[in-house]
């Protein structure tokens, strides 16, 4: 399967042991948000509208919104305020409602698990990106190559570009997915921001062709 697959090319970089280390209970993020009162939860189902959120503030406000519905927002609902969030730049609001969704038990899928991993590369904190996509493959969901593309990113922005091509090499000798344009431009973007694009050209010469 897919999924184990690519667990296997993160269990080469980081070990087995760390894809047990993340769960919606391993309180990775702990923000001072209060989102929920007792007169919010008797509210009636009403509109959302994610043209409203230009602030922290108005995700809070909307996230409240949500709770407060008679019938549990899909996953599209909550992907979109994760996404509303990463536009406005709150990236831990945005891994708090990931939280909240497994907490809860809403229906996460690749696309949760795209927004959640790349949160997680802008505040540099790749460990915790490793330890989400971890946990989303052990639990069935099959990460694309939108997802493998930004934590190659990610590993560059945060200085770690040896970890980088290791997993790009993974990403192709387990022939995980068929590489992108955009995966290959992220790792010719990180060697050359290390000086390094030339000992890295080799593996990548049949995809550009």
């Amino acid at each position: 399967m897919m999924s184990r697959r690519a667990a296997s090319a993160i269990n080469l970089i980081h070990g087995r042991g760390f894809l047990n280390r993340w769960s919606h209970k391993s309180g990775i993020i702990s923000p001072p948000f209060s989102l929920f009162s007792s007169k919010a939860f008797q509210r009636k189902r009403s509109r959302i509208d994610f043209s409203c959120v230009k602030e922290l503030d108005d995700a809070i406000e909307l996230f409240q919104k949500m709770k407060s519905m008679l019938l549990e927002p899909s996953v599209l609902v909550y992907n979109k305020l994760m996404s509303v969030s990463v536009k406005i730049e709150q990236y831990s609001f945005a891994l708090y409602v990931l939280d909240e969704m497994l907490r809860v038990g809403v229906p996460v899928n690749v696309y949760t698990m795209s927004i959640a991993v790349n949160c997680c590369c802008i505040l540099k904190d790749t460990c915790s990106s490793f330890a989400i996509m971890g946990f989303f493959c052990k639990s069935g969901c099959e990460p694309n190559v939108a997802t493998f593309g930004t934590l190659i990113k990610g590993l560059f922005l945060d200085d770690k570009e040896a970890e980088a091509v290791k997993l790009f090499e993974n990403f192709l000798d387990l022939k995980l997915c068929e590489p992108n344009d955009v995966m290959i431009l992220h790792v010719i973007d990180g060697l050359c921001k290390v000086g390094q694009v030339i000992a890295g050209l080799p593996p990548m010469i049949d995809f550009i062709d």
